[in-house]
C-alpha cells in the first residue's frame, strides 16, 4: 500500500530488534509530602553553554541511535543538541512537581509524536512537566520508539517516559463499543500509579489522550523561562485552592444522535456518563446519601453539569492515591501499579476524582453556563457556542475547535497573561503542525515496524 521498499524496511525492521529498556519494577508505594528541590542551573533551560564533552556526547546518542534507522527514505537525521538541553540531560532532568499521563496506542502514535516534538523544544515545559506515555504492550512500546527515532530523532529519548500497562487481573474489558474508552482510562490512571511509586513527580498528575500540542504560536515568550509555562503548578495549585470545578448545563435540544433505535439529546447522553460516574466513586450509594456533599453531587446528575475536560485534568496525587485505596477496597502494599491493576475503572475518568473531590473534600461544581453558554454533547470546551467567553475562566488548555473559533472571531480573544498551554482534541479544528502529512508519514513507518512483528490490524486506522 505505497510503504517503503524492502532495503527500507529491512532497516526499519533491524532497528526496531534492538529490545528497548523494560518499564520500570514498582516500588515500595510512596506518595509525594514535600516539595521538589529546586531545579539546578545545570537543569534551566537558560543554564550557560554545557562543557563539550557533555554536550558532545548527549548529541552523539541521538545520532548513533538514528544511524540504522537513516536508510529509511522517509527518516530524518537529528540535529546536534541545543547546549542547554545537552547540559541538563547530562545533568539530570529534576524532579517535576506535575506530570503528565497520556495513553497512546499505534493509530495516535503521530500525534503523540507531535507533542514530543513540540515539547523537546519548549524549555520551560521540560522543566515544569514529567511526560509518560502508557502503552497496551511491549511490542507498542518498541515500534513508537523507533518510529520516533525515525521521524523525530531529534526527541531525546530522556526527555519522556514508556511505561508498560499490564493485563488487568480480572482480564480486559469486553462492553463492545465502551471497551477502548474504560482501556484508555485504565492506562491513564496507570501513569499516574507509575508516578506514585517511582517518585518521578511530586504532585500532581494529568490524565491525558495523546492529541495534544502545546499553544505557542500566539502568545510570544510562551516557553521562556518567564513565560507561561512557569506558571503551571502556581495555576493548578490556584485551581484546587478554589475547590470548584467549571461545568456547564448540557443542552437537551442542540443535538441529538440516534443509538440503534433509540435518539438521544447531548443531556441523556451526558447525564448517563455523570450517574455511571456517581455509582463508580461512590459504589452505588449516593442515591440514599442525605449528606451536604451527596446534594451537590445530586445537583450535579439533576442539572447535568457536566464537568469533564472543562479545564485541564488535574489530580492530586495524595488524593488519588486515597480515592483508589477506598474503591479498591484495599492497600497498595505491592505497589500503587500492583493496586491498579487489580482493580476496574471507569470511562471520562476524571469526573470520578472531580466527584471524589466534591464528596471528600468540599469541591463543588461550579455552573458557568452563563458564560460558556449551554453544551451541546460533552464538555463546553470541546465544541463551544459562539459568543462562549472562555478567557474569563482562564483555563489552563482549550480544544482545537475552541482555538478555531477564537481565530475566526467566534469566541472572544484568549487571556494573554494567564492562556492556555496546550491544546487538547488537535485532531480536530483548523489543522495545525502539518497533521496530515504527519499522519501519513508516520503510517508509512508504522506499517514497516508493525509487518515486522506480523501485526496487522491497525492497517485500516493509521
Amino acid at each position: 500500500s505505497g510503504g517503503p521498499d524492502a532495503a527500507a524496511s529491512a532497516a526499519v525492521s533491524n532497528d526496531a530488534a534492538a529490545a528497548p529498556d523494560p518499564p520500570p519494577a514498582p516500588v515500595p508505594p510512596r506518595l509525594p509530602a514535600a516539595p521538589p528541590p529546586a531545579p539546578t542551573a545545570a537543569a534551566a533551560a537558560g543554564a550557560p553553554q554545557a562543557p563539550k564533552a557533555a554536550a558532545s556526547a548527549a548529541t552523539a546518542a541521538v545520532a548513533a541511535g538514528a544511524a540504522k534507522s537513516s536508510l529509511h527514505k522517509t527518516c530524518r537525521q537529528p540535529p546536534a543538541l541545543s547546549p542547554a538541553l545537552a547540559e541538563a540531560i547530562a545533568a539530570g532532568l529534576p524532579r517535576r512537581r506535575v506530570g503528565a499521563s497520556i495513553a497512546v496506542h499505534p493509530p495516535k502514535f503521530y500525534a503523540a509524536a507531535t507533542f514530543l516534538d513540540q515539547y523537546s523544544k519548549c524549555p520551560e515545559a521540560i522543566r515544569q512537566l514529567a511526560v509518560v506515555l502508557t502503552f497496551s504492550s511491549q511490542q507498542d512500546l518498541e515500534v513508537f520508539r523507533d518510529s520516533l527515532l525515525c521521524l523525530r530523532p531529534w526527541v531525546h529519548p530522556e526527555l519522556w517516559t514508556g511505561v508498560v500497562v499490564p493485563k488487568p487481573q480480572r482480564g480486559w474489558p469486553s462492553q463492545s463499543g465502551l471497551k477502548d474508552q474504560i482501556i484508555a482510562a485504565y492506562k491513564k490512571w496507570y501513569g499516574l500509579t507509575y508516578m506514585m511509586d517511582s517518585g518521578a513527580v511530586s504532585t500532581y498528575g494529568l490524565m491525558l489522550d495523546s492529541e495534544l500540542l502545546i499553544l505557542n504560536s500566539h502568545f510570544s515568550g510562551i516557553c521562556e523561562a518567564t513565560g507561561p509555562w512557569s506558571r503551571l503548578f502556581d495555576r493548578i495549585k490556584s485551581n484546587e485552592d478554589a475547590k470548584s470545578f467549571p461545568a456547564a448545563r448540557v443542552s437537551s435540544t442542540l443535538a441529538t444522535y440516534k443509538f440503534g433505535g433509540a435518539t438521544n439529546s447531548g443531556k441523556d447522553y451526558d447525564k448517563n456518563i455523570i450517574q455511571q460516574s456517581a455509582n463508580y466513586v461512590t459504589r452505588h450509594s449516593w442515591r440514599m446519601c442525605t449528606t451536604a456533599p451527596c446534594m451537590e453531587l445530586k445537583r450535579q446528575v439533576r442539572q447535568c453539569l457536566f464537568s469533564w475536560w472543562t479545564d485541564l485534568p488535574w489530580l492530586n496525587l495524595t488524593v488519588a492515591g486515597n480515592m483508589l485505596q477506598a474503591i479498591a477496597v484495599s492497600t497498595p502494599k505491592d505497589g500503587w501499579q500492583d493496586l491498579a491493576s487489580r482493580m476496574s475503572f471507569e470511562r471520562f475518568e476524571y469526573i470520578g476524582y472531580q466527584q471524589w473531590c466534591v464528596l471528600h473534600h468540599n469541591f463543588t461544581f461550579r455552573d458557568v453556563t452563563n458564560i460558556t453558554g449551554e453544551a451541546k454533547w460533552g464538555s463546553y470546551m470541546e465544541d463551544p457556542q459562539e459568543g462562549a467567553r472562555l478567557a474569563e475562566l482562564m483555563p489552563l488548555w482549550i480544544s482545537g475547535q475552541a482555538l478555531e473559533r477564537v481565530e475566526k472571531g467566534k469566541i472572544p480573544p484568549l487571556s494573554t497573561h494567564d492562556p492556555p498551554l496546550l491544546v487538547f482534541h488537535a485532531d480536530q479544528g483548523e489543522e495545525r503542525a502539518n497533521r496530515q502529512q504527519n499522519r501519513k508519514d508516520f503510517a508509512s513507518v508504522l506499517k514497516v515496524l508493525l509487518h515486522k512483528q506480523k501485526r496487522f490490524e491497525f492497517d485500516d486506522d493509521l
